[in-house]
């Protein structure tokens, strides 16, 4: 899992604030939309829906890259690819 879940501190907090705000509506997108509590159009929640894994693996990796002072994080590709495969992106 992402480095944020490990507690380090960041001089980053505004940002790791919205990642986790953007974190929470791709995680329950569905429950969001049915209970009104935000007006979403239905496309739109199909498409993170749909794509929801691979919106989880970037923001990962972006916010490993945020913590990470050096910039080396790995991507993991194989697993994009995979995940885009399973989308029928690719």
């Amino acid at each position: 899992m992402p480095s944020r879940a490990s507690g380090k501190a960041t001089t980053c907090q505004t940002t790791i604030l919205n990642w986790e705000l953007a974190s929470a509506l791709v995680e329950h997108i569905e429950e969001i939309h049915e209970a009104g509590t935000l007006r979403l159009d239905n496309a739109y929640v199909a498409a993170v829906v749909k794509y929801r894994k691979i919106i989880q693996l970037m923001e990962g990796f972006f916010c490993d890259m945020i913590n990470n002072n050096k910039k080396n994080s790995r991507f993991d590709h194989a697993k994009l690819k995979r995940l885009l495969k399973e989308t029928s992106f690719l």
